[in-house]
């Protein structure tokens, strides 16, 4: 039986699959890291990991800096982080600050569902999972960003996210009890052979 990944995002942010609504290459890990999450049913992998928390989380931060366009109709999302202190270094404002100044001005003019070099950027920090392997990130720019930026948000911001993305998790996985056969129906006729049942 195939199984689908699907990626819990910063949490209050959105929620997202690994690549639409495509089968996962591989089951999940059966061994995580301690600050990552995977709970499986029978068809699907809900996961909790930090490097598309912390992408999603930046990008979501930009916005909200960037002047919008007349044309970006995306309804906003709010980031309580901005305007709450959490008690940075100097060091650590800055890791940030080259972060989300980065999305802001190479990011989130593009769709974040749509785009297709934004799918590949999420393909990428998917695969990294629960490791810190950042050498699977393809941009030179974006991989020093996330790196630079990733000790600042496991510090002061991942505990809360991981939380609030595992008890969404615990919620959705008791739903999946109930409608996860017409969940599979449903997909396995809009995508076709992918979400089939295997004997």
């Amino acid at each position: 039986m195939l199984r689908s990944t699907v990626l819990i995002l910063v949490a209050g942010l959105a929620v997202a699959t690994q690549s639409g609504c495509t089968h996962a290459s591989a089951p999940a890990p059966a061994s995580p890291a301690p600050d990552c999450i995977v709970i499986q049913s029978q068809r699907f992998a809900l996961q909790s990991e930090p490097w598309i928390n912390l992408h999603h989380f930046l990008y979501q931060w930009a916005r909200g800096l960037a002047e919008k366009r007349p044309d970006d109709d995306r309804p906003p999302v709010e980031v309580p982080e901005r305007t709450q202190p959490a008690g940075l270094t100097e060091q650590e404002q800055q890791a940030r600050t080259r972060a989300v100044d980065y999305y802001r001005d190479n990011l989130v003019a593009r769709d974040l569902v749509d785009d297709r070099a934004l799918i590949g950027m999420r393909e990428e920090l998917s695969s990294i999972g629960c490791s810190n392997d950042d050498g699977k990130i393809s941009d030179a720019a974006l991989r020093t960003v996330l790196t630079d930026a990733m000790p600042v948000y496991r510090r002061h911001w991942w505990p809360a996210h991981r939380a609030a993305n595992a008890e969404w998790i615990r919620t959705e996985m008791n739903l999946l009890r109930t409608y996860e056969p017409m969940f599979s129906r449903r997909l396995a006729a809009a995508y076709g052979a992918a979400w089939r049942e295997r004997a």
